[in-house]
């Protein structure tokens, strides 16, 4: 019988991760295993943790080393399950999330990895449809059909807020620390790269479905994304990943991703606000990525806030 783990990382987030822990509680299957890797929390985590001992097998571990690699890492070096499941704090399940993985790997037995259909949560916020949009474009450039289980094209499109892998793979491979891969993005694409380059056994599942929290503001879009675009630069310049080659180039405008009916329930205000975000929007990955070149040249120290 196959069994499930699911890792869960959390800082600060104790809100995020009820709902995120309410949604594992109402799975149709319940896994194996919840591993809470708690990031030291200084909120009132713990209390959420304990509240849901009493309806999930759950194991808590805290990491004092702060920052998303080590946290996951620190996941896997205990996790006991035949298939590991991540799940960011700040999403929740589809009540048939944990059955369609283990349904998956059931019917693909040389599979070794899939990532998961996530949707935006607040598709209210203008910012996070933005971010949503663009996300969503990354996505389908790199899977064969959106609407079928398919094998992905590359190892960048790895997102581990919706993903699951079998043990005995995962556990080769652990989450760069490196700077700035921790602190702001992109360990996701760098260790992608790393499996995919092992095994290319790696899948789409439609049916893993998902949603997340994107960015709730105009300032934490624009921010984050100049964030993303300096870890995108410094992923070439130190691992030679391109993020930005024309094999890796978006296919399809941002606006017709629109059509998914993601922005017809906003008022004629927000979506003029949000057609001007999606051409504002990469001008700060473009700044990010020549502040990376600048520095990396230089030489120059840069302060990276913390995730």
């Amino acid at each position: 019988m196959v069994s499930i783990s699911v890792i869960i990382i959390t800082r600060n987030r104790a809100a995020l991760l009820d709902c995120c822990l309410s949604s594992i509680a109402n799975q149709v299957l319940i896994p194996q295993e919840v591993v809470i890797v708690n990031n030291d929390s200084t909120d009132y985590t713990r209390s959420v943790i304990t509240k849901y001992k009493k309806l999930l097998p759950i194991r808590s571990i805290r990491e004092a080393q702060i920052g998303t690699p080590y946290a996951r890492n620190a996941g896997i070096r205990i996790v006991k399950g035949d298939i590991v499941a991540f799940l960011d704090d700040d999403c929740t399940a589809n009540d048939k999330w944990v059955s369609s993985i283990k349904e998956f790997f059931k019917k693909l037995p040389t599979a070794i990895g899939v990532i998961g259909n996530t949707s935006v949560a607040n598709n209210k916020s203008v910012s996070a449809l933005v971010e949503f949009a663009y996300n969503r474009r990354w996505v389908l450039t790199h899977i064969e059909n959106p609407k079928t289980v398919c094998k992905i094209r590359s190892g960048v499109v790895i997102d581990s807020k919706n993903a699951a892998f079998r043990l005995g793979f995962i556990k080769h491979f652990l989450f760069s620390t490196l700077a700035p891969f921790g602190e702001v993005s992109n360990e996701d694409a760098e260790i992608g790269s790393r499996m995919f380059q092992q095994n290319h056994n790696i899948f789409y599942n439609p049916l893993m479905k998902a949603s997340h929290i994107y960015s709730p503001t105009v300032s934490k879009l624009l921010l984050r994304n100049f964030w993303r675009g300096y870890g995108d630069q410094l992923l070439f310049l130190r691992n030679g990943i391109d993020l930005n080659s024309p094999s890796h180039k978006p296919k399809g405008r941002v606006w017709a991703l629109l059509s998914l009916k993601i922005s017809k329930h906003l008022p004629i205000i927000k979506k003029i606000i949000l057609f001007t975000l999606l051409f504002i929007y990469p001008l700060f990955s473009r700044l990010g990525r020549l502040v990376a070149i600048i520095t990396w040249k230089l030489k120059i120290p840069i302060s990276i806030p913390q995730r």
